[in-house]
């Protein structure tokens, strides 16, 4: 068993990248995902089973149930309709903006509109910010 550090071929993890390094891949220890607004805008099949159709029911039930523990039970239609909206949370794997994002979409859901709309507004802001530190060394050779 060849241990990974003493293979010629290592890369150290934060180390400058050179030509003959070949490919790296990035691997995530954090992700986000949400997709229950999809499984409230499925609509029920005729030719689904009962036991299909009787679990599909329960998990309705409850998405629907922690969404109204989440952001409470006052004018809960309004944010199931908000929540429905948004969609499912895209899938991420940029950790440190999963947060801003989340707090931006509790927001919208909660029916809070304009912080929502000020928190996507910075948090797009955020990531444009963020690509051109990281990549800034990368393109000092090409003209301005």
């Amino acid at each position: 068993m060849v241990v990974p550090e003493q293979s010629a071929e290592y890369v150290q993890p934060g180390a400058e990248r050179q030509a003959t390094d070949g490919d790296r891949r990035y691997r995530p220890f954090q992700f986000s995902f949400d997709a229950r607004a999809h499984l409230l805008d499925d609509e029920n099949s005729e030719d689904w089973e009962p036991q299909v159709h009787e679990q599909w029911l329960a998990s309705r039930a409850q998405v629907h149930q922690e969404i109204e523990h989440e952001y409470g039970r006052y004018e809960i239609d309004r944010k199931m309709a908000n929540f429905r909206a948004l969609g499912a949370m895209p899938f991420s794997i940029l950790a440190y903006h999963n947060d801003f994002l989340s707090q931006a979409r509790s927001a919208f859901v909660a029916g809070a509109y304009y912080p929502a709309l000020s928190g996507a507004c910075t948090l797009g802001e955020r990531i444009l910010n963020h690509l051109i530190i990281n990549l800034r060394d990368s393109y000092k050779s090409s003209p301005p």
